[in-house]
């Protein structure tokens, strides 16, 4: 059983977590992968979020069985992995976000306190590379559910719903591959995407046929580094190249 005392002093940790957290991360609750980032500022944002993590984690050992404090932990942790980058991979990071997320939803027994922690996991959802759309849509619809379709989250989520519902889908093995969907790679096969392939009823079919089967593939590939390089050697880059080389405008 947890003391009182013990209680006060793991919540004391995590409100000074939530501070710095604030500070530097200010709202974002995840952070696009992207290899075009300044290594110095990825370093150091780095090393930032390895020390938070570690506060917390002190947290939860200080008061094991308070779910209060478990509960307030993992929604830092979740918001802390989902800005942390290492230089050229995500190294589980968002994967381990995500897992936050998850594990927070388990905990909580309080409609308002569960909707908001799903309006974090639908947001943190459109850039953590192992969610989704389907995962983003799940939650908005969720927290109208709880909240309201009047409400002022709810009308915020109801507005995002139909954004997230309009936007495209991104080039799911490519954005695992180079682990962000706006890598300048992503980019290129995505604009071949737009400006060559969905302009012929041939082109749209491969589209869609690649939409149907490429999620499963993405997400086993996006555990797994060495399928990551062997996929730039043999297929992205070589198909980049092509594009960049014979293709006018996609450089």
């Amino acid at each position: 059983m947890v003391s009182e005392v013990d209680g006060k002093v793991a919540m004391a940790l995590l409100s000074e977590v939530e501070k710095h957290v604030e500070q530097i991360l200010d709202n974002q609750v995840a952070r696009p992968l992207s290899f075009d980032n300044d290594p110095t500022e990825v370093v150091e944002r780095a090393s930032f979020c390895k020390e938070m993590i570690e506060q917390c984690e002190l947290a939860e050992k200080k008061a094991p069985a308070d779910n209060e404090v478990l509960l307030r932990s993992l929604i830092l942790k979740a918001q802390i992995y989902g800005n942390w980058q290492k230089i050229n991979s995500v190294r589980g990071t968002h994967k381990k976000a995500y897992e936050c997320y998850e594990n927070a939803l388990k905990l909580v027994n309080d409609p308002a306190t569960e909707a908001d922690i799903r309006y974090r996991f639908a947001l943190a959802c459109r850039v953590l590379v192992i969610a989704g759309k389907d995962k983003v849509i799940e939650n908005f619809e969720k927290v109208i559910q709880l909240v309201g379709a009047d409400s002022e989250l709810g009308i915020e989520c109801a507005k995002e719903l139909e954004k997230e519902k309009s936007r495209k889908d991104g080039c799911f093995i490519a954005t695992a591959v180079y682990d962000s969907y706006n890598a300048p790679e992503v980019m290129t096969l995505r604009k071949f995407r737009d400006e060559v392939l969905l302009k012929t009823n041939y082109g749209r079919a491969v589209v869609k046929f690649y939409y149907m089967v490429s999620p499963p593939i993405a997400k086993f590939i996006f555990r797994k580094e060495l399928l990551k390089k062997w996929s730039k050697l043999i297929m992205t880059e070589p198909i980049v190249r092509y594009l960049r080389k014979n293709k006018k405008g996609f450089e």
